[in-house]
């Protein structure tokens, strides 16, 4: 996980070399939050605003907590080579949370697994 409280420690495999960097929420062109912002609570509490992001409510309560999955968002899409740069991963998920593709893939995911 990325934390949008502050820089991450990243030690990355390829080729079959380490290589050892640094990720800052500025890097995917957000701004870091203070952790207090995105402390979870009761399940009910998290449930809630795990909802009211994927309905895509943009209200400053949620801003932390919206970029906070942006930013992980952001680092997956890069491992799976759909972007190129954090900055890109995003905006890219900014917008899924925004126009109801992410709200839409969990749903068929959920869909999926239960009739596995």
């Amino acid at each position: 996980e990325i934390s949008i409280a502050g820089p991450t420690y990243v030690a990355a495999l390829a080729d079959g070399a380490v290589t050892q960097f640094t990720v800052k929420p500025e890097d995917a062109g957000l701004p870091e939050h203070p952790f207090g912002q995105i402390l979870g609570g009761a399940p009910e509490e998290n449930t809630r605003k795990l909802r009211a992001l994927l309905d895509g409510e943009q209200s400053p309560a949620m801003t932390a907590f919206r970029h906070a999955v942006m930013l992980n968002a952001a680092a997956a899409l890069m491992l799976a080579d759909k972007v190129s740069s954090l900055a890109d991963g995003a905006a890219l998920a900014g917008a899924a949370l925004a126009d109801g593709r992410a709200k839409a893939t969990l749903q068929k995911l959920v869909e999926v697994s239960a009739a596995a």
